[in-house]
């Protein structure tokens, strides 16, 4: 008998942690964190895989890293092709990046080498938690810049993970965001290309990096600060900022309001935070209240998640959000609910902010 409630209890325990994960509750410690080894390449060349050659960053010379298909790990780009701009890497300024010349097939136009289409840049296999959610991102730039000649030829880099693509970025958005007649031109640029997955029934993640362009010239480029990072949302209880209930303890705040005023507050969370913005504004002979949060913010899943009292005259004592009388089940990062014109209205939020990565 012991053996079999013994037996019940794990798989209960099992089945708890499973359903949790299912359901979006993201506390696993193991990926709390950026799971990507030697993510700014301050390691070098070791624990990723690679198609392209790799060049000796001991090797420099105007045209050490002419052939395509081969890479480098150093500090600055123009050391190995005087087609390349100089300038240091996205992390620090003056550490490593990955240095790239792109695979040519064969039949592009002025393609030298014959290479093979899809060939790794960068590949990376780490363990993940199943039924979790992700974010995958780098850091790319692009480096050629030739004299009298201009990238008109950029990468377009498809992710994808255990063969499923997440995207591809067309590197052609760098040189529109960066025209010619920029004082610094398109080359040496970093962009953040970032993506989301949900790991599913899978405990590890095979990260590729293709180029799916492959052209000789213009096609030349750097990446940096890989991660891959759990989503992880902590609870927070937000306010709409104002004057505070009580003057110690409990930092609940309450809003003076005009009859007939449109204004705007910021909504704080955990006190300091300032995850969005409550506006106030005349509707129909009552006010209606929006709230709008900032990026990485988002209504809380629970039922009555905005809670809003009016006050006649200025309120005193600690607050009952549960008591108030109106109420609302917001999703999203918007949500807007009219309550009858009075002259104070205090705010309150159930709110998830998504915690930052951490290498």
């Amino acid at each position: 008998m012991k053996k079999i409630i013994m037996a019940m209890v794990v798989f209960a325990l099992l089945f708890t942690a499973i359903v949790s994960a299912r359901a979006g509750t993201y506390t696993y410690t193991a990926c709390q964190g950026n799971l990507i080894k030697n993510w700014d390449f301050e390691g070098g060349k070791k624990d990723f895989d690679t198609d392209y050659s790799y060049v000796d960053p001991s090797n420099k010379g105007s045209w050490t890293m002419g052939p395509e298909q081969t890479y480098t790990v150093s500090t600055n780009p123009h050391d190995y092709h005087s087609g390349w701009k100089s300038f240091g890497d996205h992390t620090t300024g003056t550490g490593n990046m990955m240095i790239v010349n792109a695979a040519c097939v064969a039949g592009s136009s002025y393609c030298i080498g014959q290479k093979a289409l899809n060939q790794r840049i960068w590949s990376q296999t780490v363990t993940v938690e199943p039924y979790t959610n992700y974010t995958f991102s780098y850091w790319v730039a692009l480096s050629y810049s030739a004299t009298g000649a201009y990238p008109t030829q950029p990468p377009k880099l498809q992710t994808s993970i255990n063969g499923m693509e997440l995207g591809t970025y067309d590197a052609q958005a760098i040189v529109n965001a960066f025209p010619p007649e920029a004082s610094n031109g398109s080359a040496g640029n970093w962009v953040q290309v970032k993506y989301d997955w949900f790991s599913g029934d899978y405990d590890t993640a095979e990260i590729t990096i293709i180029d799916k362009h492959a052209w000789q010239y213009g096609d030349d480029f750097a990446l940096d600060d890989i991660e891959l990072c759990c989503v992880y949302f902590k609870d927070e209880t937000g306010w709409a900022a104002g004057d505070r209930y009580v003057a110690k303890g409990n930092w609940a705040t309450y809003v003076g309001y005009e009859e007939g005023e449109s204004k705007r507050v910021i909504l704080y969370a955990g006190r300091t935070m300032d995850a969005g913005t409550v506006a106030f504004a005349p509707h129909d002979g009552d006010v209606r209240v929006t709230i709008t949060l900032n990026s990485g913010w988002r209504f809380k899943d629970a039922p009555e998640n905005v809670k809003i009292q009016d006050y006649a005259s200025a309120p005193s004592g600690n607050p009952s959000p549960g008591l108030f009388a109106w109420k609302g089940n917001a999703t999203g990062t918007s949500f807007s609910i009219d309550v009858p014109e009075n002259k104070f209205y205090g705010v309150h939020v159930d709110l998830v902010h998504e915690v930052p990565c951490t290498p």
